[in-house]
């Protein structure tokens, strides 16, 4: 697994569960791909809060989180953009879309400006606590929807600080990886956003 390299761990116990955190540093920078105005910092609307880990059916008012990544690959990959090949080593190739005009991509750079923490979903214990498998198919959105509406209202408590911004968790497309989702409401005061113009992944 390939974290940030300046994160570390650590955990507390919430309702007699050991739940681990990783902390990153100042300094360290995130990835996010994006397409419409505001996408770059703000969540999506709530009619298109269809994630893996935004709120569960029926609650999508309740909350948006922020999708980025530990590198724009990973970024890219997640979002369709690349396609990774099975060759050793992998490589990758640009995906095209069919079917209705969309607008170009852009990336957007999220650096964190103060020690901040994520829930730590590629930690087995953590996601066992919240009703996850991490040995669960990640294609099983309902599931992972539970286990981040669980998480968020963890997340939400005062008594733990204000700077636990979202959940950390495994990328679907590239395992070694690392995605982040940072919870609406608890990480805006955390980064600050460069944005790169359109994504470069030539």
């Amino acid at each position: 697994m390939i974290y940030l390299k300046s994160s570390s761990i650590e955990s507390f116990n919430f309702n007699s569960a050991d739940l681990q955190l990783r902390c990153v540093s100042p300094g360290a920078e995130i990835h996010r791909l994006y397409r419409f105005p505001g996408g770059d910092f703000q969540p999506a609307p709530p009619q298109y809060r269809t994630g893996r880990l935004d709120p569960p059916a029926g609650r999508s008012s309740e909350y948006g989180v922020l999708y980025a990544a530990d590198t724009l690959i990973t970024a890219a990959l997640e979002c369709g953009e690349l396609l990774i090949m099975p060759t050793d080593p992998p490589t990758y190739e640009r995906s095209f879309y069919a079917g209705e005009e969309l607008p170009p991509t852009q990336h957007a750079v999220l650096r964190v400006l103060h020690p901040v923490k994520f829930l730590d979903f590629t930690d087995g214990a953590t996601t066992q606590a919240l009703g996850l498998s991490l040995n669960s198919i990640l294609d099983n959105i309902p599931v992972w929807r539970n286990a981040s509406a669980r998480a968020v209202e963890i997340i939400r408590q005062k008594a733990l600080g204000e700077n636990i911004a979202g959940i950390c968790y495994h990328s679907k497309r590239r395992p070694a990886a690392v995605n982040y989702a940072l919870v609406q409401g608890r990480y805006e005061h955390i980064f600050v956003v460069e944005r790169k113009g359109l994504a470069i992944l030539d």
